[in-house]
Order: structure tokens, then sequence, then C-alpha cells
């Protein structure tokens, strides 16, 4: 069906509108949804990275202290054999002003020196810890995670390991157990004398179950302490394995410590390692969640570092910014009714206009311009750009019918000029011919010095000059056809320069050769294009008067399809307006008396008798490169080329 311009405008405009608003009604819900749930893990997992940041700190915190105190002359001395009690008192404060849970002196084979805990226990090993091996291999300090058995947190004081006891309530995976391990972050440092020999490690380590430090830290610096109905927004936890050791989730009012997360998140994070973002159910409420492993200093998976912020705030704010979206939508379709009307109205009249003018053009009437005058700006602008596109094809015609002219006027002179130049050729070519054979046998008879002998070489060697600009001209005017044979063009270039570069022109000319290694064959009358090539040397060497830098490069083109051959140097330019007129017959810009202006016509006339073309770029001042592209032969096994 074919509907009218205003009418396609129309519906055009309303029917997207229409449907678009529609639509959005009932997807806005859940794009606003899906935007803040994307928006709020990436800020989640940004969270988690600021969590990561603070758990690092605490390590840090732990490590600067024990590092200092290592330092400290009554450690060195108690390694050394000296009395104990300043070292041990020197621990002891150590221990009170910083959260150490564990702080022992070793020697340098991991046996335990000092016990600042429990004094009274000493004498046993620890060189099988990681961390505290490290620091024996070589290591100046050492930080890590791990988890202690409840025998050697019992070993370093007993409540320790009772601290480290948690119940573990049943679920429907498990049953109820009892977690006795305790996950530590620890540091060891190397104690050495001035000379740099080991004396002995200072070792510390904090548990971590039950504390409460590093998650309020957390809270405290990602979620400012923000609450939402009495009950905190953000909650951070740390993992021993898949159990709460230390939380900021309730459960009954309390810290879930001993409760597990969900199996799905443990198979990601703790088997495979890998960190999850997502939303998940922790104690009876829906959450934003953000987990990552929590690895020892062998790499292996022993617990997870988690964060998360209440589901119930978002659906809150989704709620909000949908009842705005929803009223700005409503807003905009009835909006949109009006101005489509409007619009409709106010571009079908100046677009009538345009096709009048369309068709005014179309049937040759390239003066005809059209009012320009719109209350639509960019029909305006068409308008403008049609009468400029007009007046630019009037003029454009006028040019290509001028320059048809000219062309088929100078073709006209060129053909006339090449018969005479034929005729001409072919009559004083015998006299010429005479005059050579006379002044060759007047030679022989001539003295071998003197005014005589001179004067008849000159006419000898004037007269082979002529037979030159005779034969060119036959071979300007006459189409003789090439004896074609296959050819690397590589080889025709180098038997050419050959021929040249070892004369006295060459002396001072740089001359580089570039080749490509994956040239194809040609199929060319080797006789002709090495005149050709010889042609274009020669003119370059003159250019250069005989000092500068001559480029010949060959290389593949059109994906395979052609050979181009480029021959560049540094002479001193052709002027942009005589570029196009080199390749005209007894056209030059020699010296009168140095050149013909025939060896360019005839070199385009070999090249393209071969299939091919030739041109050239100039720059005054910057030397000319001439180009000639010749088609690749298709070579078949028959020939004999592989």
């Amino acid at each position: 069906m074919i509907l009218r311009l205003r009418t396609r405008l129309v519906l055009g405009l309303l029917l997207p509108i229409i449907i678009v608003g529609l639509i959005s009604t009932f997807v806005g819900a859940g794009m606003i949804g899906r935007s803040l749930s994307l928006q709020a893990q990436h800020n989640l997992q940004l969270d988690l990275n600021s969590a990561r940041l603070i758990y690092n700190k605490a390590l840090d915190e732990m490590q600067g202290p024990v590092r200092f105190t290592a330092f400290d002359p009554a450690i060195r001395n108690a390694l050394a054999g000296g009395p104990i009690e300043p070292a041990l008192s020197r621990m002891n404060l150590l221990r009170k002003q910083h959260p150490l849970d564990i702080l022992d002196l070793l020697d340098p084979s991991g046996k335990v020196v000092i016990r600042a805990r429990t004094p009274s226990r000493s004498g046993d090993s620890l060189a099988a810890d990681p961390t505290i091996r490290a620091v024996m291999e070589g290591r100046e300090y050492a930080t890590s995670t791990a988890i202690a058995t409840s025998e050697e947190l019992r070993q370093e004081a007993d409540e320790l390991a009772d601290l480290a006891r948690i119940p573990i309530p049943a679920t429907p995976d498990s049953p109820a157990s009892v977690e006795e391990r305790g996950l530590l972050i620890k540091t060891a440092v190397a104690v050495k004398a001035d000379d740099g020999r080991l004396l002995g490690i200072l070792y510390g380590a904090r548990l971590l179950n039950r504390d409460e430090h590093i998650v309020d830290d957390i809270y405290r610096t990602v979620f400012k302490g923000e609450s939402y109905e009495g009950r905190q927004v953000g909650e951070a936890t740390i993992c021993l394995d898949d159990v709460r050791i230390s939380t900021l989730v309730l459960q009954d009012g309390h810290r879930a410590i001993g409760t597990r997360i969900a199996p799905s998140v443990r198979n990601l994070v703790m088997n495979q390692g890998l960190p999850w973002v997502g939303r998940a159910s922790v104690i009876g409420a829906w959450h934003l969640t953000a987990y990552e492993p929590i690895l020892d200093i062998s790499g292996r998976v022993i617990g997870n570092l988690a964060i998360g912020i209440l589901e119930k705030k978002l659906t809150v704010v989704r709620q909000e910014h949908l009842a705005v979206f929803l009223a700005i939508t409503l807003g905009g379709v009835i909006l949109s009714l009006i101005i489509a009307s409007l619009m409709a109205r106010n571009v079908t009249t100046p677009m009538r206009k345009l096709l009048l003018a369309v068709q005014q053009v179309a049937g040759g009437n390239l003066e005809h311009q059209v009012d320009t005058q719109s209350s639509v700006h960019e029909i305006a602008q068409i308008g403008r750009h049609f009468n400029r596109m007009s007046l630019a094809l009037k003029e454009r015609d006028l040019v290509i019918r001028r320059q048809t002219e000219e062309k088929i006027s100078r073709s006209e002179r060129l053909t006339i000029v090449g018969r005479l130049a034929a005729g001409v050729a072919h009559q004083i070519n015998n006299p010429l011919g005479g005059i050579m054979l006379f002044s060759n046998l007047l030679l022989r008879k001539a003295p071998e010095r003197g005014i005589e002998r001179e004067n008849l070489e000159r006419i000898s060697n004037e007269a082979k000059r002529c037979q030159k600009i005779v034969q060119g001209l036959l071979d300007f005017a006459r189409n003789r056809e090439p004896k074609l044979e296959l050819t690397f063009i590589k080889d025709v270039i180098d038997k050419a320069l050959q021929l040249v570069e070892n004369q006295a022109m060459f002396l001072d000319i740089q001359l580089e050769r570039r080749h490509a290694s994956d040239l194809p064959m040609v199929r060319v009358d080797v006789a002709q294009m090495q005149e050709v090539f010889l042609n274009l040397i020669l003119n370059a060497v003159e250019s250069m008067g005989g000092r500068g830098k001559l480029i010949v490069l060959t290389e593949v083109t059109d994906e395979g399809n052609n050979v181009r051959i480029s021959i560049a140097d540094s002479g001193h330019g052709i002027p942009e307006n005589l570029i196009e007129r080199i390749f005209e017959p007894f056209f030059t810009t020699k010296e009168e008396g140095k050149g013909t202006g025939l060896g360019l016509s005839i070199s385009r006339g070999i090249v393209e008798t071969h299939g091919g073309n030739i041109w050239a770029r100039s720059k005054p001042g910057e030397g000319t490169t001439f180009f000639i592209r010749l088609p690749a032969a298709a070579v078949k096994a028959a020939e004999g080329v592989i």
C-alpha cells in the first residue's frame, strides 16, 4: 500500500514512540533492577578490595612492631647465650601493646628459646612451620595466614585452644560438629648479628577465631557504620574453610560464629579458589555478597573473606527509581505526540519543493534553484546544498566538455604529428645513409690528423645523431609487436644497470636496489623493457648532475596480480605544471641539444604495449620517482615453471 509522505511521517514518528513507551513500561522495572544490581555488585567488588586492604593492613600492623623488636639488644643477647629475662620482658611489653596472641623467640634451627605467653614451655621446634622456614631459608621476614591445629595452639597456651574451639550447628548438608582449629595471621622476622649472621627468629601470631577487630574495622571503613531499619546495612566475615569464625552477620541477636556459608559458594571459593559475587541467603535474609579466597604462604585455599549488603535496601531504591521512570515515560509519550503532529506539518511542504527541484535537475535543467527559507533547519540546509550541487554540476559539465574537446584536439594533433614524423623519417633516412657511407669512405682516405679529418668526423657524428632521431621517430610512429618471454623483472633491471653502473657518470651515484623476495614472473620483450629502464635510469642520473641517490624498488601489488617498479632519484625534480606533459612526443626539460623528447614517449608506448602503465611523481628540489606497473604472468606447469 502506497502512503503519502505526511502519513508516513506521522506514523513513523508516533508508532515507535508508542511502542517504546509500552515496552518501557513492562521492561523498565527489570532494566532498572538489573542496572542497580550490577552497579551494586560492582561496588561490592570494590568494597571487597577495600576489605582485602584492611586485612592486609592487619598483617602489616603486626609485622612492623615485630620487625622493630628484632633489633632490640636484649633479643640478640638472649640468642647469643645471654640472660633471658630482659628479652622476655621486652617481648611481654610488645604483646601487651599490640594484639599478639603468640610471640616466640627461636634459635636458627627453629627451636623455641622463649615463649612469651608461657615461658615454662620451650625447647620444642617450630621449624616445620612454612612461614618460619621461609626465614630460615634466607628471607628477612615473612607474613602469612595459616591454620593451626588444636595441639599447636595448646602448646602455645591452653586458653588459645579453648578460644579457638567453635561449635558448628547441624545443617541439612552436615551434622553438628566442633571446629577446634584456629586461623592465624602470623609473621616471622630474622634476628641477625652485626655481621649479618642469623642469630634466630622472632615469631608472632594473632588468632582470628572470635576476633572482632578486623571485621569491625571493615564495617567502619567500607560501610561507614550505615544502618537500615535498625540493622547494619553492610556485613563482613572471615571464614576458616566454610565456617564463620569472625563475622558481623547476626543470628538471634548474636554474631553468627560457627555457621557455614552456602555450599555453592564453598564449591567455587574453597574448592576452585575463585572469587564469587552474587545474591545469596545469609542467615535467612537475602544479601548481595562477595567472597574471595584466603591463601596460606604456599598458595593453598584455607578460608575466605566476605562482605555483603542487605538486598532489601536495594529493593526500595529500585521501586523509587521505577516510579520516576514510569512518570518520565508517560510524559514523554504525551509530549512526543504533540511534537510529531507539528513536525509532520512543517516537513511535508518543503519536501514537496525539493522533490520538484530534483525532477527539474534530472530532466537536465541544471539552473533550477529551490527556496531555502524553511522553519526546519535541516531542510533549509538541504536546500542550500542542493542549490550548490546544481551549480557545481553545471560548472563541472562545462569543465568536462572543455577538457574532452582539448583531449580530442590534442589526440588528433599527435596523430597527425606521428604520421608526418613517420613520412619525414622515411624520406630523410636514405639521404642520411648516403651521407654516413660517403663520410666514412672519405675518413678512410683522410689523414690521421688535421682540420679535414675533424670536419669529416663531425659530419659523420651529426649524421649518426640524425639517424638516431629518425629511428626514434620511426619507433614512435609504428606499432611493433614485442617478442614476449617469461622472465623476472628484477633480472631485466639488473642487466640494464650492469650496462651503465660502471661508467664514469655513476662514480658519485649511490645506488640502492630493493627487490621483493616473492616477485612473480612477467611476460615481456626483454630488449624493449631494458630500453625503458635504461632511459629512466640515464634520465635520473642526468637530473642529479652525476651526484645523488638512485633507488630501484620492485614489489608485488593488487594481491599478486601486478608487479610495480619504481625508480627514484634525488635530483632537481620536475615542476608540477610540467609533470603531465613529460610523456608527450618532442617535449623535454633538458637543455637544447641534449634530448629529443622521444625517450619517455617511446617508453610509455612500450609499457602500454605490454598491458601496463607508467606515471611519475615529483616535487621541485626533492627528486622524481617513475612508476611502472606490469601484469604478473599466469605461469602454468606445462611451461616448465613451478
